[in-house]
């Protein structure tokens, strides 16, 4: 058997005052259902097609049939829940983490969509928008809108952990990802495991896609002096020919951008008006990925709102992404 050798622990601090641990807490955990607002898919397609690359969907369905019926649609959630944060996991898309709300400031961290609208953006055709998506052994995978196994327990220090995960039916590989809260602790922790326990080699990439609220006000805050778009060039950053790409009201266009060379363990964005924000931590040489994505603010960007959601024009997520 071969291991991936690749255990990957991030932190997402809430950018809020110091937390200091009293003794005797401990963190809640509980799992239930929620009832979501959720536009409806049509018939799977069993006979997906064939590329000629390296995206592979077979034997998995495809999910391309969106439909404009809308209904209320019940989801499993794991929730977790200190005195600061409070972390609702959905397994049944995906494992994502749907929502992390501030309980000091009163608001989301991230980008929360509260309806399941879908746009065709993953693998396997429907993707949804907000919160963080866990994607493994490809970008926007082919179970990110479906259902994976989950399960939740309270650890001896008082912390509590969410874990979701599943095998991908493809290469044969495994992932999962374990969300603790501690007490007394403004952040939230991801740890990381992949496993390939097929004789063969596979190639990979773990990418954890984090959405936040795109305002006029909010900056990119990434180390980093050059990056590269979807093409073999190079960009200077945040400048490159004149446009700041470090302040989302600039971008005119969707743009994706791969830090160069980064050799620092954070990245993030910063809301100035109301002094607001979130910063990824992890060290560098094991998750060595950061990359910054805006759908931009021109018509052919925005039109995605609509297509995503249905209450939040204006207010489009852009994300925040770091990876192996």
């Amino acid at each position: 058997m071969k291991c991936l050798r690749y255990v990957g622990l991030f932190l997402l601090w809430v950018l809020i005052l110091a937390a200091v641990p009293a003794p005797g807490q401990t963190v809640k955990a509980w799992q239930g259902t929620m009832d979501i607002p959720t536009y409806l898919l049509g018939e799977e397609d069993p006979n997906p097609a064939f590329p000629l690359g390296r995206h592979r969907i077979y034997p998995y369905t495809m999910l391309d049939d969106l439909t404009d019926q809308k209904e209320s649609k019940v989801y499993r959630f794991i929730g977790l829940e200190n005195e600061y944060l409070k972390a609702i996991i959905l397994p049944d898309v995906g494992g994502r983490l749907y929502s992390l709300y501030d309980k000091v400031d009163k608001r989301e961290v991230f980008y929360r969509n509260n309806v399941m609208k879908y746009g065709l953006v993953a693998l396997r055709g429907a993707w949804i928008s907000g919160g963080i998506e866990f994607n493994f052994p490809d970008g926007h995978t082919v179970i990110t809108v479906s259902p994976v196994a989950a399960t939740y327990h309270q650890n001896a220090d008082g912390s509590a952990t969410g874990v979701v995960g599943s095998e991908d039916w493809i290469t044969g590989m495994h992932w999962e990802v374990a969300l603790t809260l501690r007490p007394g602790s403004a952040r939230i922790e991801q740890h990381v495991t992949l496993f390939n326990p097929t004789p063969t080699p596979n190639p990979y990439w773990y990418w954890a896609n984090a959405a936040v609220p795109a305002t006029p006000d909010m900056q990119f805050i990434y180390p980093m002096r050059e990056a590269y778009p979807h093409s073999l060039s190079v960009w200077s950053y945040p400048i490159h020919q004149g446009v700041d790409y470090s302040w989302y009201k600039n971008v005119r266009q969707p743009t994706s951008l791969f830090g160069r060379q980064v050799h620092r363990n954070f990245f993030g964005a910063y809301y100035h008006e109301s002094d607001f924000g979130v910063v990824h931590v992890a060290d560098y040489h094991e998750v060595p990925g950061k990359k910054v994505w805006t759908w931009g603010v021109a018509d052919d960007g925005l039109i995605w709102t609509g297509l995503l959601t249905d209450h939040d024009r204006g207010v489009l997520d852009r994300v925040l992404v770091s990876g192996a």
